[in-house]
């Protein structure tokens, strides 16, 4: 893909913004421990600002100070780290080495085309940045079980 990837939304009144994106499109070139995804599934609501990065990866910057729930499925060419990160500056350090602070959780798949899922709920606050951060690795051979979705504020 040549350009960024920029979601927006509507929403409000009440109803929770949502962002969903799935299809592994590897790692950002520059920020190589996150996550590009290719295509944008749900984007709705302006409480999340979505943006894909060939450099930088995926983004998830919030608009809103809340609750959210966030949900990372991913699924590698062999067993690997991943996880979600908050205002992380370790973008090229593997999930499970970057500052705990910075790491909201974080799992492993077991194998080889073994699919994951991890799931947070904890309240966020403007500006904060949300990444889908791996160890890295190449996608299996079914891109499209990578997914990421952050739904909020709750």
């Amino acid at each position: 893909m040549s350009g960024p990837i920029q979601g927006g939304g509507g929403g409000g009144g009440g109803t929770p913004s949502q962002v969903h994106v799935h299809t592994s499109n590897a790692h950002g070139s520059t920020n190589t421990k996150i996550r590009r995804y290719t295509t944008v599934a749900v984007d709705d609501g302006s409480d999340i600002d979505y943006l894909d990065s060939a450099t930088l990866g995926a983004t998830f910057t919030i608009k809103t100070a809340g609750k959210y729930a966030m949900t990372d499925n991913e699924i590698f060419n062999a067993a690997n780290w991943y996880g979600i990160s908050r205002n992380s500056s370790a973008l090229n350090t593997n999930i499970s080495s970057i500052t705990p602070t910075d790491r909201l959780g974080s799992a492993k798949t077991s194998a080889a085309n073994a699919a994951g899922a991890f799931s947070v709920i904890m309240p966020l606050e403007v500006d904060d940045i949300i990444r889908s951060h791996t160890n890295g690795g190449g996608s299996s051979t079914s891109p499209v079980l990578s997914t990421f979705r952050i739904v909020g504020p709750l």
